[in-house]
């Protein structure tokens, strides 16, 4: 679940909320919860249901809307934000996959058959289907061709 941006990506997109979280344990995450005691009051309350996801109503989830909006609003920071790219100001490089005589069509993507080792495989068979035998093979073999 994500904790840091919980009312945004869970209360907002799914129209629930986890009411009667223990007052005593900050939301957070389970595995940042470090003592035993906490993660035991925790358990309990989801067992005995005192703790449980309970679906919004519509008024209910315009109220959370609003308030998000005015948080929004005075410049706040609601959530965690983002990660920015490590690679964010650099220019990259686009692949053109037309040709010149193709004006128009879309490109046609390359098939990627490989083996284990990488290599591309080849379509065609390694041996020939059919291999004749000769007179000589067959008279040594005890077999009679005509």
């Amino acid at each position: 679940m994500n904790y840091p941006n919980y009312i945004k990506s869970i209360v907002l997109s799914y129209s629930i909320v986890l009411n009667g979280w223990p007052a005593t344990i900050p939301f957070t995450s389970p595995w940042n919860i470090h003592t035993v005691c906490e993660i035991r009051e925790l358990h309990d309350a989801l067992k005995a249901g005192t703790c449980a996801w309970k679906r919004l109503t519509e008024t209910e989830l315009e109220k959370y809307k609003e308030d998000l909006e005015r948080h929004w609003a005075a410049g706040e920071t609601v959530g965690k934000p983002r990660k920015k790219r490590s690679d964010l100001g650099t220019s990259r490089k686009r692949k053109n996959m037309q040709r010149e005589d193709t004006e128009g069509e879309h490109p046609v993507k390359k098939s990627r058959r490989s083996n284990k080792t990488g290599k591309v495989s080849c379509l065609e068979p390694k041996s020939r289907e059919i291999i004749e035998s000769s007179d000589e093979e067959a008279s040594v073999n005890g077999e009679d061709l005509d």
